[in-house]
């Protein structure tokens, strides 16, 4: 009974040890930013590639705006998580256009900018 135990015992030892030491592991290294990887761990750090501050927020939502056609003005407050857009279309614009406009707005900025809340306001 003994002898059986120790039999099988060594022999789940045994496949224990040799599946620990397959080459199936592949470690990830840090990225190569001399921080030892804490801006890709942190993104929203300044050390970061993708680190926005507001304004570039601004411009990144001005930017997907730009193709809409039928806008004259734009206006974008941000504050906290939310994007508030007003937006004053041309004179002639109808109320489909309008309705159309703000559709692709909101869209747009929410493709964008997906870590905002988008309001978008046509006046």
């Amino acid at each position: 009974m003994y002898r059986r135990v120790l039999v099988f015992s060594t022999a789940v030892l045994l496949f224990g040890v040799s599946s620990a030491c397959g080459d199936n592991h592949q470690v990830k290294p840090y990225a190569s930013d001399g921080r030892l990887g804490t801006s890709n761990s942190n993104p929203n750090m300044p050390t970061s590639p993708t680190y926005h501050t507001y304004n570039d927020d601004t411009q990144m939502i001005y930017a997907a705006l730009k193709p809409i056609k039928g806008i004259r003005n734009v206006s974008v407050r941000l504050h906290g998580a939310d994007a508030t857009i007003i937006i004053r279309p041309d004179d002639l614009a109808s109320t489909e256009d309008r309705q159309r406009i703000a559709k692709q707005a909101q869209t747009a900025v929410s493709a964008m900018m997906p870590r905002y809340r988008v309001h978008v306001d046509v006046k």
